[in-house]
């Protein structure tokens, strides 16, 4: 997602002609390498800390309305893309947890129609392997289970929660056997 916030202030800083090194400098920082490896952060990823944000807006003298009013258009534009990503059909999957840190996941099968039928076969799954397990019916919908294959909840999910338990490395958020997967990025938080 494209961060209205991050181009008004990296458009702000670049029409002030200030470098990321003289930036970095004007925010206090000692070890200018670090604060540019902050400002690229922000720039490339719209990943910033909230004081850092407040600061970096005194610098570019950017008002705190400004500020506001571009967070909540990013957010309101983050739950726009959430939504219609979440919308979008999926062939539902099974998570097991098979130690700790690391999950196994598996497409639940074409015959299974219906979602009494994929959790009659998720909790026997569960029970099977002995591991917790996670039931994937759509982008919205996680049916959780305990190692037992007993189920302990339905999860209805909203802007930015993950369906199922992901492993995380360099970044990333992926599920073994079923490659990296994209959420859609939230918007800084001030």
């Amino acid at each position: 997602m494209e961060s209205r916030l991050v181009e008004y202030f990296t458009k702000r800083r670049r029409e002030k002609n200030l470098r990321l090194s003289e930036t970095a400098r004007r925010l206090g920082y000692k070890n200018i390498n670090r604060g540019c490896n902050r400002l690229t952060e922000f720039e490339h990823e719209g990943r910033i800390r909230g004081d850092l944000l407040a600061k970096l807006a005194a610098v570019l003298d950017i008002d705190e309305a400004t500020v506001q009013a571009l967070l909540e258009e990013d957010r309101q534009r983050f739950a726009d893309e959430w939504n219609q990503w979440a919308s979008e059909p999926i062939r539902p999957y099974i998570v097991t947890r098979l130690i700790p840190g690391v999950y196994n996941s598996t497409a639940v099968p074409d015959e299974l129609a219906t979602l009494e039928e994929a959790e009659v076969y998720a909790s026997a799954e569960g029970r099977r392997l002995h591991c917790q397990s996670w039931l994937v019916w759509t982008r919205r919908m996680t049916v959780c289970f305990d190692e037992n294959g007993v189920r302990t909840k339905i999860r209805e999910l909203g802007p930015g929660d993950q369906s199922a338990p992901l492993m995380r490395l360099g970044g990333k958020h992926f599920l073994l056997g079923t490659g990296v997967i994209k959420w859609p990025q939230k918007p800084p938080q001030l």
